[in-house]
């Protein structure tokens, strides 16, 4: 059984792709910041659901680890990602740096 670990899959194409792959038959690595929210993919089979905060890179070294130890991991989903929702021009130089980041 193939395997796919996707970033930010509580909601939108990162859950949809979650869905699809499962269907497929495809063993699904769902990760998402708040994964005790989570119903619909929580009672799928073959889908193993992770806490993952991207921008927690300590937290997300461990949790890569554990999963290429458990896993043979064929396809990866980088879904995940910082937004801020305004203008461009009202952000802080703080927060524009924040976003390159990710």
């Amino acid at each position: 059984m193939k395997t796919i670990f996707i970033t930010g899959a509580s909601s939108g194409l990162g859950k949809e792709t979650a869905k699809l792959f499962q269907k497929n038959g495809w063993q699904v690595i769902a990760t998402m910041r708040n994964p005790e929210k989570e119903q619909e993919l929580s009672v799928l089979e073959n889908v193993s659901i992770h806490q993952l905060d991207i921008t927690e890179t300590e937290n997300m070294d461990s949790l890569v680890k554990e999963l290429t130890a458990n896993y043979k991991i064929d396809l990866v989903l980088n879904n995940a990602g910082y937004g801020l929702i305004g203008p461009l021009e009202g952000l802080s130089q703080t927060q524009i740096v924040k976003l390159d980041q990710y």
